[in-house]
Order: C-alpha cells, then structure tokens, then sequence
C-alpha cells in the first residue's frame, strides 16, 4: 500500500489533523518510522483491551525531559480501514516510561473513544513530560476495530541494517509489554505515530509531586 510521509486524507475524506499544519513543537516533531519504502503494513483483528504504542526519548530524542520545562502539545495518531461513525473508536494514551524498556509505568493523559478520521488524527494531551520516557498508546475499546499501521526503518534512507524497534503490542488492559516485531524477514517497523513537543512551558515542583503521585498508584 502506496504512501507519502505528509498524505492527508483524500478529497471528500474526514480531515481531522492536516499533517503539516500539526507538526509545529517549539522543541521537537518526533517520530521512528520512515515511509521511504513507499509501503505500509495494516494489522487488523484486534480483540478489546488489546493495545499497541511507540516510545519516545533517550539521547537521539533530548526533548523527552522536564528539565527544558518541556510538554507534550499533540500526539498524532494513523488508522486505515475505516468508516467515521460506525463504531470503530480507540482509546489513545499518553504514558510515562521513565525506565525507556516500551512498558508503561504510568498514565499522563488520554482522550477515550475517539472516533477516528481516516489517515492522520491529532490529540492535543497537553500534559508535562514527567521524565526522560513517553509511550503514545493506541487501545481498541470494542465494536470493530480500524487497522493498526507500521512502517520501517527509522533511519533518515532505507537500507538493509535492522535498527531496535521503537514500537510494542499491548495485551488486554495492559497485561503484556512485548516488541513489535513486524513482517518476518523485513527490519522491524514502527507504527505511524508523531510526537509534538512544546519547551519551557512547565516549571516548579508542582510537576515532580504529581508524578510522584501517579507513581504510587501503580506501586
């Protein structure tokens, strides 16, 4: 399946989230996967509960820090083989992964039962970057579920080097943190996902006591 990293939906499509228009951090647009091989992979059949997600940070990706005051300002999400309004709605997460091991320690944000458009949607999360670890988590809450999409490698060409995925399957309600593995045979690929960034937007211990917060709950 033909794409290009900036296609917005088609004529007469949903136009929930204008790619280049939402791609607009004051610190970073981040992302792993690389639509150079002008291919993408649909994953279908997912049953409720069942989730997947990519994690953001580590030194390529400085942004991913409280230090620099640094929010999450949108997540940009990518489905296929969909009908808006035909109950075909996720549950998408902001989580922390201050370990950077793909597995969520905790929950920053959410935004529950969207209703997807087809191709590119935006979730403005608005929420502090607690540590130097972010997951953005897609969930199928029930009813039919659209279609999960990879794409790969990360690296700025294609070649044949298998890079580390950045990508995980989630069991139902979280039960497993596993890495995607993909196609067999190909470099592992990432789910279509983008991480925007704002800087020197969150400041003072407020953020370190709602983390600590948060963190004794999944204690």
């Amino acid at each position: 399946m033909h794409e290009s990293d900036g296609a917005d939906p088609p004529a007469g499509a949903p136009a929930s989230c204008p790619l280049y228009l939402n791609r607009n951090g004051t610190c970073a647009n981040y992302k792993w996967f690389n639509l150079c091989s002008g291919y993408i992979w649909t994953y279908s059949g997912w049953e409720a509960g069942e989730g997947i997600g990519v994690a953001f940070g580590g030194p390529s990706q400085p942004c991913v820090t409280p230090e620099w005051g640094c929010r999450v300002k949108r997540g940009i999400f990518y489905f296929r083989n969909i009908i808006p309004q035909y109950g075909q709605t996720v549950d998408l997460y902001l989580d922390a992964d201050c370990n950077n091991d793909g597995c969520r320690e905790g929950n920053l944000a959410a935004s529950l039962n969207v209703d997807p458009g087809l191709r590119w949607n935006c979730i403005d999360f608005g929420a502090c970057v607690p540590c130097k670890g972010l997951i953005l988590r897609q969930v199928h809450d029930g009813g039919v579920a659209p279609s999960f999409v990879t794409d790969g490698p990360h690296e700025a060409v294609c070649d044949p080097i298998h890079p580390p995925t950045h990508s995980y399957y989630y069991g139902i309600n979280g039960s497993t943190c596993v890495p995607w593995v993909g196609q067999p045979g190909t470099p592992p690929d990432d789910f279509l996902t983008w991480l925007i960034v704002n800087q020197w937007e969150c400041f003072g211990p407020t953020n370190q006591t709602s983390w600590g917060a948060i963190k004794g709950k999944f204690q």
